[in-house]
């Protein structure tokens, strides 16, 4: 009990069990039976990293200690470990945060590549992807990810493969791509399962339930979610116990349960806001929001949408100003909806985004047709339209496309607005949306 290595290694072995305060318990017990070592702060960065315990604070401190010690002794390989993990713990923060990550990662490269750690190189090659992606870099990204990849599978590092296919996935969907985004996610799922590592099998299960749910097979999905979440309770891992509730949320919402969808919203920001995840937080505001204003309660999402803005950043901040811009149309207040719309329209052209921009002509057009010109309103639903996709449209889209065609109906083109109408239904069918 008194050697510092031999309680290292059983907080190694706790580690490898998913028990991650026993883990954090031994590190800190090394620690006190000999202080001059590093290793243990490299250990407990990571395990306060956002996918651990997400203890922010603490993961700085200590990967910011490590990577001191290891540059003081010149290790290079803990010094690149060091900023691989601060990379990690930045990436979720503010947008000068997330610059800083993608500076960690770079740095991380370039040692890696000098000392031939093939290997490991792989790793800070996903987190440079991460970086990308965090940041709205969609295309980087997925380059990024895909060189990632094919380094892990050169240099033998599954671990790596694994949580690059996952990223891969993410990246798809926001690029609108979801064959290839559930194709990637089978394939991580099946290696973290010949594994026997609960938690990112459950954490994949909920990215492929949520995909499900979004674009086409809304039961399956929720299956896949809810059994998710049970593993994620019983593993105590809140980020992704916040995802799986928002996600059974947008169901609920999904199927016009609204009531069911609030609830489950206000269960995940209970434990988002307790567990300080700001990014999840904005998200489900977002999302509440939604509810919100499918229920028609326009003055509580207006309220949501400027909650969640305060702490937003990147495409989630850039969705929820267009709903709020939504909000302020229905509410009748067009000068505050054009402001927005022309804020969220700087930021669109600043992180493109296929899935915002149909949104953004939407609720554009709406504005329109509030300003009682039709011509224009019909300009913005086409340019809406243009994230048609005959398997699985976006469901701003399908929305566009019905208004589009009720105002050519009401132009006096009644059996093409007819067809554009039916073909609406017809895909929030293939959606799953039945509020859609």
């Amino acid at each position: 009990p008194g050697d510092p290595a031999w309680t290292m290694e059983l907080a190694g072995f706790f580690d490898r069990q998913a028990k991650n305060a026993d883990a954090v318990a031994m590190y800190h017990a090394a620690l006190t039976q000999d202080p001059r070592l590093v290793r243990p702060r490299l250990e407990l960065c990571r395990l306060y990293s956002p996918s651990r315990l997400n203890e922010l604070a603490d993961a700085k401190t200590h990967g910011q200690a490590a990577l001191s010690a290891y540059q003081a002794i010149g290790a290079r390989g803990g010094e690149a470990q060091s900023l691989l993990c601060l990379a990690d713990t930045l990436v979720v923060g503010t947008d000068e945060e997330k610059v800083q990550a993608q500076s960690y990662a770079k740095a991380a490269e370039g040692i890696f590549n000098g000392l031939g750690y093939d290997y490991n190189a792989a790793r800070a090659e996903y987190y440079l992807a991460l970086a990308a992606g965090s940041r709205g870099q969609l295309t980087e990204s997925i380059s990024l990810g895909q060189g990632a990849l094919a380094r892990a599978q050169s240099a033998g590092n599954l671990a790596v493969q694994a949580t690059v296919m996952n990223n891969l996935g993410a990246a798809y969907v926001l690029s609108g791509e979801r064959q290839k985004a559930a194709d990637f996610y089978q394939q991580a799922y099946k290696l973290y399962q010949s594994w026997h590592d609960e938690t990112r099998a459950a954490r994949i299960q909920a990215n492929r339930g949520a995909l499900l749910i979004e674009y086409g097979n809304p039961e399956e999905g929720i299956l896949d979610v809810r059994n998710a979440l049970t593993v994620t309770e019983r593993l105590g891992d809140r980020r992704y116990q916040t995802f799986c509730l928002r996600v059974i949320a947008t169901y609920c919402r999904n199927q016009g349960r609204l009531s069911e969808a609030i609830r489950e919203l206000n269960r995940g920001l209970a434990i988002a806001k307790e567990r300080n995840l700001a990014d999840n937080v904005t998200v489900m505001t977002t999302l509440l929001a939604l509810s919100q204003f499918d229920s028609g309660d326009y003055d509580s999402a207006r309220q949501s949408l400027l909650e969640a803005l305060k702490g937003g950043t990147g495409r989630r901040s850039t969705e929820a100003r267009i709903r709020l811009a939504r909000t302020y149309v229905y509410l009748g207040d067009r000068a505050a909806a054009e402001r927005e719309l022309q804020l969220a329209a700087q930021e669109l052209d600043a992180s493109p985004n296929e899935e915002l921009r149909s949104l953004i002509s939407l609720v554009r057009a709406e504005w329109e047709m509030e300003s009682q010109r039709s011509r224009e309103a019909r300009a913005h639903l086409e340019e809406g339209t243009a994230a048609w996709n005959d398997s699985l449209p976006e469901p701003s889209a399908v929305e566009a496309r019905a208004y589009l065609g009720f105002l050519l109906a009401a132009d006096g083109q009644v059996e093409r607005g007819r067809q554009l109408i039916v073909s609406s239904v017809e895909a929030a069918g293939k959606l799953g949306h039945v509020a859609l």
